[in-house]
């Protein structure tokens, strides 16, 4: 990391959205949920797995999909309301394209793919703030400036391993095809309430 601010930022995303130490901490009375960004499967996707596979052969616990987390919302209490608001916006968003940044450590134990946070993503959190405040929902704290997007791709027991390129520059083009509007129902336990294609299909 660059400085000191953005690894307690990135430390404290991790551990908000259970990938740090206060995984057992989840609440229900919180009633949390989450719009995920999810890419196209094709030769970008494909690099991404390898790299997912590396850190496996070192160690690593996969994880289930591969998604980038735009949104982390608190007090859902009207589903519908919020899927309409969804459904309407990504009507008119169509996919588009995000790039990768490089591959860093968060928290000793996740590995991270972060994306560049650039005028397309800037748009959509914004514009997904705004729906939340519409629907009477939080942002859980974290503003634009503070929000790192980044793809999950394994945790360790400890340590990320030192065998892989951390710090260098992955260049790979990701085309945002779909958001899934997903909520926490237990500590590791999420449930998809809609996916909306942005592909027309």
């Amino acid at each position: 990391w660059q400085n000191a601010r953005e690894w307690k930022i990135a430390g404290r995303i991790a551990q908000m959205i259970g990938m740090g130490p206060i995984l057992h901490s989840f609440s229900p009375d919180e009633r949390r949920a989450f719009v995920l960004a999810q890419f196209a499967h094709d030769n970008a996707m494909t690099m991404i797995e390898t790299l997912a596979f590396e850190a496996s052969l070192r160690g690593g616990m996969p994880v289930n999909e591969f998604h980038c987390s735009v949104a982390y919302l608190r007090g859902l209490d009207n589903v519908d309301s919020l899927r309409s608001e969804l459904s309407r916006y990504c009507a008119t968003l169509g996919a588009f394209n995000v790039r990768t940044d490089k591959l860093t450590s968060v928290n000793a134990g996740s590995l991270w793919l972060t994306l560049e946070k650039d005028e397309a993503l800037r748009a959509l959190h914004s514009d997904l703030a705004a729906i939340a405040r519409r629907c009477g929902l939080s942002i859980r704290g974290l503003t634009l400036g503070d929000w790192i997007p980044h793809i999950l791709l394994a945790r360790f027991p400890s340590q990320v391993s030192t065998g892989l390129p951390l710090a260098e520059r992955i260049n790979l083009t990701l085309r945002v095809a779909r958001l899934d509007l997903t909520r926490q129902i237990g500590a590791t336990e999420f449930e998809t309430l809609q996916q909306f294609s942005l592909d027309g299909i």
